[in-house]
C-alpha cells in the first residue's frame, strides 16, 4: 500500500473513478434505492465537505455514505484494501490542500458523454472517456 498521503496518479483516478461506477451490477434493481457515491466527482465533492467540518468524521461514519445500498461484496480483502487505500489518499490530499494551499485548490468535475437510449439498470450507461475540469477559484466574503 501506498503512503496515504501521496496524491493520486491520473490512472489510480480514473481506477477509482471506474470502480464507483461499475460497483452496481447493471442488473441491480435501483429504483427506491440510494445508490451511494457514483463517481469521483461526487466522493470529491464528499470528501472536500467531510475534511472542511469541524468534526472528524471516521470511515466507519463515511463509508456508508459513500455505498448508499449497494455494499459491495469482494472475496478479495487486498482488493478493497486497495480502493480503500486510494479513497483515503484523495481525501487526505484534499485536507492538505485546503490545509498548505488553499488558493490552489480546485474540486475535480468529470465529463461524461451519455449514450443515448441506452439505460443499464435503471441508469444511462456512461461513455468511458473522461476529462477533469478544475473550474475553482476560492473567494472570500468578508462579514
Amino acid at each position: 500500500m501506498k503512503e496515504l498521503f501521496t496524491p493520486l496518479s491520473d490512472e489510480e483516478y480514473e481506477s477509482l473513478d471506474e470502480f464507483l461506477l461499475e460497483r452496481i451490477d447493471d442488473d441491480a434493481d435501483t429504483n427506491g434505492k440510494d445508490e451511494g457515491v457514483l463517481d469521483i466527482s461526487e466522493l470529491d465533492g464528499l470528501f472536500t465537505a467531510i475534511v472542511s467540518g469541524p468534526m472528524t468524521i471516521m470511515p466507519s461514519q463515511w463509508l456508508p455514505v459513500v455505498w448508499g445500498d449497494f455494499e459491495p461484496v469482494s472475496e478479495d480483502e487486498k482488493d478493497f484494501t486497495e480502493i480503500l487505500s486510494l479513497m483515503l489518499r484523495h481525501m487526505n490530499a484534499i485536507a492538505n490542500m485546503l490545509m498548505e494551499t488553499l488558493a490552489e485548490f480546485e474540486p475535480v468535475y468529470l465529463e461524461r458523454e451519455i449514450l443515448r437510449g441506452q439505460m443499464l439498470g435503471g441508469r444511462r450507461q456512461i461513455a468511458s472517456s473522461l476529462v477533469c475540469h478544475r473550474p475553482f477559484s476560492p473567494c472570500v466574503i468578508s462579514v
